[in-house]
């Protein structure tokens, strides 16, 4: 049996990485997942029940409370009101604020309750910041990002004139290693169903095609371009910086990408150019 469609106000659906539909209710940048079964009582209810959680605007966060001169929360105060803090987007803003925040209010140690925020910056030792990080243990993306944001701060504060910490105590703590069962390869079913979405001639159809059947890596695909087609050293093969379309992938696939790449021309040089602002 196919699942109910529900249009109700606010409910929003995604899916996993195994292509699974999620429902939830949205507002006011927060959401809630609903597990019952969609057009049960049971669906209505948790409806209810996560727009009365969701019911009005988020509280602001409430502020860390004054710190010592030349503590970490200190030093926190002054990365958070320089440029280079106010220059990330609002979002990552509000990330790394979240994580170095809830550093500050970490126990000093095992025994000792004083916030971490009150630690003078020169006891900030790696010991002290690979004890942040273990304190995520269970969640090693929330450790990393623990001493990711961290190290960026104490990088911000060494570029200071004068600088305003001694070392970077984030740089000898090694990251949290972990496996992942990385992205899920897309069914040819799901290849069929984005190019009905985005016919011959769209930005999204070239960018699939030339994925798909150029074989370069992503971080190269917006820089692709006529001008790095059809150059060979003596032996036949293509030039350093340079591809053979026609020795991609042979087949459909291939007429498929040169029809899109026709209907669509940059003018710039290359054929799959970033949105603006990209």
């Amino acid at each position: 049996m196919r699942p109910l469609k529900v249009d109700l106000p606010y409910l929003v659906e995604d899916r996993d990485r195994h292509g699974n539909a999620r429902l939830y209710v949205r507002r006011f940048g927060r959401k809630v997942r609903i597990r019952a079964v969609p057009g049960s009582p049971a669906f209505l209810n948790a409806y209810r029940a996560a727009l009365a959680e969701l019911g009005g605007p988020p509280v602001d966060r409430p502020e860390i409370a004054p710190c010592p001169p030349h503590s970490l929360g200190w030093l926190a105060s002054k990365y958070f009101a320089s440029l280079e803090f106010k220059g990330i987007d609002p979002q990552s803003q509000a990330t790394r604020r979240g994580v170095i925040e809830a550093c500050l209010r970490e126990p000093h140690t095992d025994t000792d309750t004083e916030p971490m925020g009150n630690c003078p910056i020169a006891f900030v030792t790696p010991a002290k910041v690979k004890r942040l990080r273990d304190l995520k243990a269970g969640r090693p993306g929330a450790a990393n990002n623990r001493r990711k944001y961290l190290s960026a701060m104490f990088g911000w504060a060494l570029e200071q004139t004068p600088p305003l910490i001694a070392s970077n105590p984030a740089r000898d703590v090694k990251r949290v290693s972990y496996a992942t069962s990385g992205f899920r390869t897309w069914s040819v079913e799901e290849v069929e169903q984005y190019r009905a979405r985005h016919p011959i001639g769209t930005k999204a159809r070239l960018a699939l095609e030339l994925l798909m059947f150029s074989g370069v890596r992503r971080g190269d695909l917006v820089t692709l371009g006529r001008q790095h087609r059809g150059r060979e050293r003596r032996d036949g093969s293509p030039a350093d910086g340079y591809f053979r379309l026609g020795d991609a992938r042979p087949g459909e696939g291939l007429h498929r990408h040169r029809r899109s790449q026709a209907a669509r021309r940059t003018g710039d040089g290359a054929d799959c150019p970033t949105a603006p602002g990209g």
